[in-house]
């Protein structure tokens, strides 16, 4: 075979590895390759797997892409393309908390990028508002349905009741009042609404926390209920891949439709 051939079957082969689902001809290959002398045994997992990765560096590209081709911030949109790619890199390697904290960057960068661009400025004209057949619980930690309305403002409820003289904008506070504004669009006449807020609330608080864990180090300047979490997550990880995937993938597809007439 001439090497132009030569040249065209490997760039074949190489786009047929890139997809997913024909990954174990990767495998397949490199042992062929190990068998018969062209790669020493013992070669090191870790260059193995980089090789691999690097096969799979334009599917994972394209899948990114795929996920935030209808998404109208097209601002943001490259820095999430790449924070996708570094969590599905995070994810193959089963590095759990790197797969968290891009996946928060993603939530960081659109829920900063919304709150600057659009909801700063109706916070002041809303936060009287009141809100009909919503109650905070006792530990201000939930909501719940009520069946009596008016009870409560926006201001309230959004800010948990806090008694802060200046507003503090901490990330959970904001993708808060993102989901309320951009994802329920100022409903919660719905009790399912109210289950839905609080339990996407606590899930985007455990996956804070586990981005606390890379960012903020060895983790002695985290809260008891932070430690609660960590220790909770690290017994079924497994799982929170899931939950935190679900959690993007609800998220980016509630706000990317309701955002659609506004950009």
């Amino acid at each position: 075979m001439d090497q132009k051939k030569s040249r065209e079957f490997i760039a074949f082969l190489s786009e047929l590895m890139r997809k997913e689902e024909n990954s174990w001809m990767f495998s397949e290959l490199l042992s062929s390759l190990t068998k018969d002398g062209y790669i020493k045994n013992g070669v090191d997992d870790t260059l193995l797997l980089d090789i691999y990765e690097h096969c799979l560096e334009k599917n994972l590209r394209q899948q990114a892409e795929n996920f935030y081709r209808d998404f109208p911030l097209v601002q943001i949109k490259d820095q999430l393309i790449i924070d996708f790619i570094a969590m599905e890199n995070a994810r193959r390697r089963n590095n759990f908390y790197q797969f968290a904290l891009s996946i928060y960057q993603q939530f960081e960068n659109i829920n900063n990028y919304i709150f600057d661009t659009e909801i700063k400025d109706l916070w002041d004209e809303n936060r009287t508002s009141i809100v009909s057949k919503v109650c905070l619980s006792d530990n201000k930690k939930k909501l719940y349905a009520t069946k009596e309305a008016p009870f409560i403002t926006e201001q309230e409820m959004l800010l948990r009741n806090s008694k802060d003289k200046e507003v503090r904008w901490f990330s959970n506070r904001k993708f808060f009042i993102v989901l309320y504004y951009f994802f329920y669009k100022r409903s919660l006449t719905d009790f399912n609404n109210v289950n839905s807020l609080n339990d996407f609330t606590w899930l985007f608080k455990e996956l804070s926390d586990c981005r606390n864990k890379v960012h903020r180090g060895d983790g002695k300047e985290n809260t008891d209920s932070q430690n609660e979490t960590i220790a909770k997550v690290e017994t079924n990880t497994a799982q929170y891949y899931f939950k935190f995937y679900y959690l993007l993938e609800q998220f980016v597809y509630g706000i990317q439709n309701n955002l659609k007439d506004k950009v």
